[in-house]
C-alpha cells in the first residue's frame, strides 16, 4: 500500500493555476452531484429532506479508486500527468473540505432544510409543533425510553416523547 502512494506523489506534477481552478470545480461539483443524486433517492424511501441532506454531506469526496482507475489510465498511456495531478488535488480537496461538512453537517442540514421547507416539504413532518404541553418528556425512544412510556401508559400519565428516528 505505502509503495502505491509512493508511486503515485511520483507521478505528480507542480499543479498549474489551471489544474487548482479545474480542482476546485471538481470538488464543488462532487458535492453537488451528491445532492442531486443521494437527496432525491432518501426522499422516495420517505427519510426526508434532513436525512438526504446529512447523507449527501457525508458523502462529499471521492474515493481512492479513483487514483486506481487514472493510475491504470497512465499505464496504458491513456492519461497524462497532469490529469493524475488533478485527481490527486480533487481527493485531497474533497477529503478535507468533507472533514469540515461532516463536523458541522447539523447546521449546515438545518440551513439548508429551514431554507428549502417550501419547495421540499415533508409530508411526514407538516404538522408538528415544537410546543409540548406534558408535565414529562421523553427524549429518545428506544429500550429505556420506551419502557418507561410503557408505565406512563399504564398509569395515565401525562407525557410527551421527543425522537429522531429517520424510519
Amino acid at each position: 500500500v505505502t509503495l502505491f502512494f509512493v508511486s503515485l506523489g511520483m507521478l505528480i506534477v507542480v499543479p498549474t493555476a489551471k489544474v487548482i481552478v479545474a480542482a476546485l470545480a471538481l470538488s464543488a461539483l462532487v458535492v453537488a452531484s451528491r445532492f442531486l443524486t443521494v437527496l432525491p433517492m432518501l426522499r422516495v424511501l420517505k427519510l426526508g429532506t434532513r436525512i438526504g441532506v446529512l447523507s449527501s454531506l457525508h458523502l462529499g469526496q471521492i474515493s481512492e479508486f479513483g487514483l486506481v482507475i487514472v493510475l491504470l489510465g497512465v499505464g496504458l498511456r491513456h492519461v497524462d500527468a497532469e490529469i493524475v495531478s488533478l485527481i490527486v488535488l480533487v481527493l485531497v480537496l474533497s477529503s478535507t473540505g468533507s472533514t469540515y461538512l461532516i463536523q458541522f453537517s447539523h447546521r449546515i442540514a438545518g440551513l439548508l432544510v429551514r431554507g428549502s421547507e417550501t419547495i421540499l416539504a415533508d409530508r411526514h413532518t407538516k404538522g408538528l409543533t415544537a410546543k409540548v404541553p406534558a408535565e414529562v418528556v421523553l427524549v429518545g425512544f428506544f429500550r429505556l425510553g420506551s419502557s418507561l412510556a410503557n408505565d406512563f401508559v399504564r398509569d395515565g400519565a401525562d407525557f410527551a416523547v421527543i425522537d429522531f428516528n429517520p424510519v
